[in-house]
């Protein structure tokens, strides 16, 4: 695609949130969110993407959330931005990938990274310092299972013999990967990968 073809692409709209209960009541920010999600939805907003902290008022859980509010609205995609991969067993998260992915009927965007606070890393027992490493090893694992199937993996953070998934995501390979960082060296990395940021 060539510069006048992208400048021939319509703009498109999308909503970056976080979810932050306090002092209200969680049953109705959630709520609200979910009515805004259809107002945005019936707007011909292009995406929403949500994001994920622990230990803070703020979304801790952005799978129960999407699906949600994938059952709310029809056109919108929707997805995590990010889902932390080391705070997840991988094996697991790309079975919620499929199902959230099917839930939407093929409208889940995917995003993945690796926490950018050490208060969070160190209450799930994760070590910062190895984050980089435990993502890496983990978005293979995840990418494998919803590519190929099953997992056969012994690294240096998991290990998994022989598991196989019953179902893969809707959209194949899967769903369009999302990468949010702060760091510029990040980029070419997404870039060679084809990960959007």
């Amino acid at each position: 695609m060539n510069s006048d073809d992208l400048s021939r692409q319509p703009l498109k709209f999308g909503i970056f949130d976080w979810l932050e209960t306090e002092p209200r009541s969680p049953s109705l920010v959630l709520e609200e969110r979910l009515k805004l999600l259809e107002y945005a939805d019936q707007a011909g907003f292009f995406c929403y993407h949500l994001s994920e902290h622990h230990f803070t008022p703020l979304s801790s859980s952005p799978g129960i959330f999407l699906a949600a509010a994938a059952q709310r609205t029809r056109t919108m995609r929707l997805g995590p931005l990010v889902y932390l991969l080391p705070f997840y067993d991988p094996v697991r998260l790309a079975q919620e990938i499929c199902l959230l992915d099917h839930l939407s009927l093929g409208r889940l965007e995917l995003g993945i990274g690796r926490g950018i606070s050490p208060i969070e890393a160190a209450q799930y027992n994760v070590d910062f310092q190895k984050g980089r490493s435990i993502f890496q090893e983990a978005l293979e694992i995840v990418l494998d299972a919803l590519t190929k199937g099953k997992v056969e993996h012994d690294g240096e953070h998991f290990s998994y013999h022989n598991i196989e998934m019953h179902f893969g995501p809707c959209q194949q390979p899967y769903p369009p990967l999302w990468y949010a960082t702060t760091n510029p060296d990040a980029i070419p990395w997404a870039a060679r990968n084809g990960i959007n940021t």
